[in-house]
């Protein structure tokens, strides 16, 4: 039985702009990796899990209305995204030889073939 590793990297603005470039080398050294913004999985990686950046922009945009009405920075709370994607690439998948269980794939925020 072949043994698989599993690749990750952090999210930076570096990374993210060479999303193509490291998705493509986790298909040739055939290795299931998983990305932060949704852009990896689209970029051909396997999965993504977190923020998307547009969702991100939105609830910014919200915040710039309260501030340009009068309210205080200062008294705002800290706030995490709200909604995170997921993303399944199945042709990397399928490339990669792995079998995505039905079950995870329904869970998906989209699915990419």
């Amino acid at each position: 039985m072949q043994k698989r590793t599993q690749c990750s990297f952090t999210s930076s603005p570096i990374f993210v702009d060479q999303a193509s470039a490291i998705a493509e080398l986790g298909r040739e050294f055939r290795l299931p990796s998983i990305g932060l913004f949704p852009i990896y999985a689209k970029a051909g990686g396997l999965v993504s899990y977190g923020p998307n950046n547009f969702e991100l922009f939105r609830q910014v945009g919200g915040i710039v209305a309260k501030i340009l009405r009068g309210a205080k920075p200062s008294e705002f709370p800290i706030q995490r995204p709200v909604y995170l994607s997921f993303l399944i690439n199945m042709h990397t998948a399928r490339l990669l030889q792995l079998t995505i269980p039905s079950s995870l794939s329904a869970l998906a925020d989209e699915v990419i073939e």
